[in-house]
């Protein structure tokens, strides 16, 4: 970890993410005061009390996922936690959710007292996505939906092409085919799109980035910066 760290110094990089196995807090404790650019936890984070366990090892800051903190309420309390401790925040979906997800991630942003290692939406992976119309991307920008709810509208007929049973073997490779992703590259913009469009009572919009890097994954992922200022 130390030597991919090193060698990445001149990119940059806005935090290094989970650079160690999940449980391996002596060895976290280590780099954190070796290295200089922050270290963010994602794996390791699963409940208010990893957040603090990792805070207390020189974590910089966490990954906050609405399906490892149990919905909006418990990311909300993970976050307001983060701010009482100085960490940073990334407000993360998994990889290929749909826009359902993607629109409660976006709207649970839009929430927290700050995201300041941005947003990372999926749901442009998908080769189908399960709502009538996908959260749209425009110019590097999503916009906080405004319809009812979550602001989207699930498709029922494409729902039912993906079923879901116990031991349905061709119903898994259904939900696989959907979950292609695409490494196009769609909505993937520079890392100077960062700031929030603040247009009076305009919907508040985050901007896509590609400047954070997840050393797991060979394929870097696309993440979405909320800048907070003036909330």
């Amino acid at each position: 970890a130390r030597k991919y760290i090193d060698g990445t110094r001149k990119a940059k990089l806005m935090f290094v993410e989970q650079p160690l196995a999940y449980d391996d807090i002596a060895s976290l404790r280590k780099l954190t005061k070796a290295s200089q650019v922050p270290i963010g936890i994602d794996e390791g984070i699963h409940s208010i009390a990893d957040i603090e366990t990792n805070a207390k090892a020189g974590a910089g800051g966490v990954s906050l996922k609405l399906i490892k903190l149990g919905g909006i309420t418990g990311a909300l309390e993970a976050a307001k936690l983060c701010q009482k401790l100085g960490l940073s925040v990334n407000i993360a979906a998994k990889i290929a959710e749909s826009s359902i997800a993607s629109a409660a991630t976006v709207h649970l942003a839009c929430g927290v007292p700050k995201a300041d290692w941005g947003v990372s939406i999926t749901h442009f992976y998908l080769a189908e996505d399960l709502v009538k119309t996908s959260l749209p991307l425009k110019d590097g920008f999503v916009s906080l939906p405004d319809q009812p709810g979550l602001g989207i509208e699930v498709d029922e007929a494409l729902a039912a092409k993906y079923p879901i049973t116990r031991g349905g073997g061709q119903e898994v490779r259904r939900v696989l085919d959907l979950a292609r992703i695409d490494v196009s590259g769609n909505g993937a913009k520079s890392a100077d799109a960062l700031d929030v469009a603040h247009q009076g009572a305009a919907a508040p919009h985050v901007g896509v980035t590609a400047n954070r890097l997840d050393i797991e994954h060979p394929v870097a992922e696309l993440h979405t910066g909320l800048d907070t200022r003036g909330r």
